[in-house]
């Protein structure tokens, strides 16, 4: 079946539920883009996030054998797997946005608080995701261009391009760069701001280095 992935953010103890996407929970088939998913975590990660200890982890996830320092910084806090950890005693965040709007999810109630059961989204469920173009690793100065990304296939008109950003995020070994493979949640623990402007001088494009795709 494979793993299943959810982005998290461990200094807020919230998650983002994975309902209304258009694709499924594996790493590989949100490395591209269009993708809504993607969109609502860089939303996130441009305001409410920004700062924070965040990575798009899986429930075959072990912390411990990661070798990214920021992964390894993240066993500080979950004493068991990350994702179903947050989803256990944090806070659902798929409420603020308007694309949950009608959706469910599974919570216990006050009769059977160890069972789950079926409740629609509440809260603000009003924000809209914004598409953003770029996301710049402020720590390492280096940037992710997702409207350049690798031609993977075209469907009903439309690109799909490789977007390597929930690899860059994620624990993975599939992701290669350079040919090399890459440590698992390489930008894990680094200040990651998503925008639509451009990166000035003295940051580097990294897209054509990453990819995950064969």
């Amino acid at each position: 079946m494979g793993a299943y992935y959810a982005w998290v953010n461990a200094t807020k103890m919230e998650h983002l539920g994975n309902m209304p996407f258009r694709y499924g929970v594996k790493m590989l088939e949100n490395c591209r883009f269009p993708n809504d998913r993607t969109d609502v975590a860089l939303t996130l990660l441009a305001d409410r996030w920004h700062g924070d200890l965040v990575a798009y982890v899986s429930d075959y996830t072990i912390l411990a054998n990661c070798e990214g320092k920021g992964l390894a910084q993240m066993a500080e806090f979950f004493p068991e797997n990350p994702r179903d950890y947050v989803e256990d005693h944090g806070e659902d965040v798929g409420s603020l946005f308007a694309c949950f709007k009608g959706c469910e999810w599974y919570l216990p109630t006050e009769d059977d608080p160890e069972g789950e059961y079926l409740h629609p989204y509440t809260g603000p469920l009003d924000q809209e995701a914004v598409v953003y173009r770029y996301v710049i690793n402020e720590t390492r100065r280096e940037y992710l261009d997702r409207f350049s990304g690798r031609l993977l296939c075209t469907v009903n008109g439309v690109d799909i391009l490789e977007d390597v950003t929930p690899a860059l995020l994620g624990d993975t070994g599939r992701l290669e760069r350079n040919g090399e493979e890459a440590p698992d949640g390489v930008w894990v623990g680094d200040v990651i701001t998503p925008t639509n402007v451009s990166p000035g001088e003295g940051y580097v494009d990294i897209t054509p280095e990453y990819t995950i795709w064969p």
